[in-house]
């Protein structure tokens, strides 16, 4: 049975998380560059992989061309992503976890790095690739599942397969999918190599400049990156009725991508959300059904769970750069 009082703590929980996390602007640069002349490539080579993953570029640009000035229009574009990411989420927990249920699950979901992941790049497309793809979990409709794929797409390319890889894997829909994925894919190459005045230097152009680089870092620090890619959450992954070949083909699918990028903890965790859904899901029900969550053979109650999102934030901290320059802080 969910406690009545899950629907207050959440309630007091995400704002107090959201002050304590705090948020962090990042390509502010590079998005005025781009939303200035978005079918021209002025970045340096270096930055040119942004150009594959259009949508908050084109969406900032048109608010630039009816008034707004380059501050506003990144306001403007990222405050509606991240209520879009809200509403989302709103309705994809009352899907997945029933009305009764949602408090709970943004609870045991505040034990991920997500929130922290989606305060702390405030100026990538991530909480739109993360909207669309809660929508995506939320509907039926097979002519919005490729509609909402190619959203995907559109924000992160190589992200968005990864998750509806991931999608494919654990709940299906492949047809709607796969056709929404090519649609997007076909779109994102007709504006890098057609709608652009050169084609711009792509991902796997930058990974293969600094993939010694990276890895290198990642072998470095292994403890400290299996602690950024779950942090608490992973005493739900850990339980053995947890574990399926699916949920262990995502999960490395998500490590191999994150391995190859600067920002491990933001890449693994996007990768990952589908995982994370169907956990939280699969706790939801359990402490529904259960009144708790059996861990390490005793059943554990969601006020015990809750703690959970404390932990996290000590994990995270408020000031920690998942880079490869490490600064490991206790949470202000």
């Amino acid at each position: 049975m969910i406690p009545r009082w899950a629907a207050v703590q959440a309630a007091l929980m995400l704002p107090a998380l959201v002050w304590l996390y705090g948020w962090r602007t990042i390509d502010t640069v590079e998005w005025r560059t781009i939303t200035a002349a978005p079918f021209s490539v002025t970045l340096d080579p270096g930055q040119q992989f942004l150009y594959g993953s259009p949508f908050i570029f084109l969406v900032g640009s048109y608010y630039q061309r009816q008034g707004l000035d380059f501050v506003a229009a990144f306001i403007v574009v990222h405050g509606l992503g991240l209520a879009c990411f809200g509403y989302a989420l709103f309705r994809c927990l009352t899907l997945l976890c029933s009305t009764s249920g949602r408090a709970a699950g943004v609870i045991v979901l505040a034990g991920s790095p997500l929130l922290f992941v989606v305060l702390t790049w405030v100026g990538k497309s991530d909480t739109y690739l993360l909207a669309f793809y809660l929508l995506l979990v939320t509907t039926r409709s097979r002519l919005t599942m490729a509609i909402l794929s190619v959203l995907m797409i559109a924000c992160h390319r190589e992200l968005a397969l990864a998750m509806l890889t991931a999608h494919v894997l654990l709940r299906g829909s492949v047809a709607p999918i796969a056709i929404g994925a090519a649609i997007g894919i076909a779109g994102t190459l007709a504006y890098t190599r057609v709608l652009l005045t050169s084609v711009p230097a792509s991902r796997l152009d930058f990974l293969m400049a600094h993939a010694r680089e990276v890895v290198r870092g990642v072998i470095a620090h292994p403890a400290i990156h299996v602690a950024a890619t779950l942090g608490p959450f992973w005493i739900y992954l850990c339980r053995p009725a947890a574990f399926t070949v699916a949920r262990v083909a995502v999960l490395g699918m998500a490590a191999v991508l994150a391995c190859f990028a600067y920002d491990f903890t933001r890449v693994f965790i996007i990768a990952a959300t589908p995982l994370l859904l169907v956990l939280t899901e699969d706790v939801v029900a359990e402490l529904r059904e259960c009144g708790g969550v059996r861990l390490f053979g005793r059943p554990v109650g969601l006020g015990a769970l809750s703690l959970l999102a404390v932990l996290q934030l000590q994990v995270m901290g408020a000031k920690v750069l998942w880079v490869r320059g490490f600064e490991w802080t206790l949470a202000r």
